[in-house]
């Protein structure tokens, strides 16, 4: 079927690329797929996620366990983060954690391991929200919101020394 939202990654322990995808041939759902080196093949479940997805956003943990972060409209739209257990796809805290549904989602780890997500928030404005997972619960990191105006296709990545940066569309 028709992949949409698409997000690359390399998986550190053996080199090889997955893709994560939202599936048309699987409802809409989101599906991981990796190159074996012949043929692309299913991660889990092919469209394992609870509803229709937007803004995947795929990268490995530092053990090497893939995530993939969602607009997930099996839990209103809002913000679902998964991982790879080897078997099956599980979800790392509450699917559906944020305040409002979500746009942009995109996903990284900081240099101790702990995931973080960035996305346009519509439970505050439209705005910026940066989200990280303490092992139980995710929390908001600084204030919910915090852009200026609206935002749009953010993106999250950690400097060298651990800071976390947020890139963004300013649409207002």
């Amino acid at each position: 079927g028709i992949a949409r939202f698409t997000s690359i990654a390399f998986s550190p322990s053996d080199s090889l690329p997955y893709v994560t995808y939202q599936d048309a041939g699987n409802s809409f759902k989101a599906t991981v797929m990796k190159f074996d080196g012949t043929s692309w093949v299913n991660v889990g479940t092919a469209g394992f996620s609870s509803g229709y997805t937007y803004n995947t956003s795929l990268v490995f943990n530092p053990s090497g366990e893939p995530f993939v972060a969602y607009m997930d409209c099996g839990n209103s739209c809002k913000a679902t983060v998964m991982k790879y257990d080897g078997t099956n796809w599980v979800n790392v805290g509450t699917a559906g954690f944020s305040a409002g549904s979500v746009n942009y989602t995109s996903l990284a780890f900081s240099p101790s391991g702990q995931p973080y997500v960035v996305y346009e928030d519509y439970g505050n404005a439209s705005k910026a929200t940066v989200m990280k997972f303490d092992g139980i619960n995710w929390m908001t990191v600084g204030n919910a919101g915090f852009s200026a105006g609206q935002v749009q296709f953010t993106s999250l990545a950690f400097s060298p020394s651990g800071e976390p940066y947020v890139v963004y569309e300013d649409f207002f």
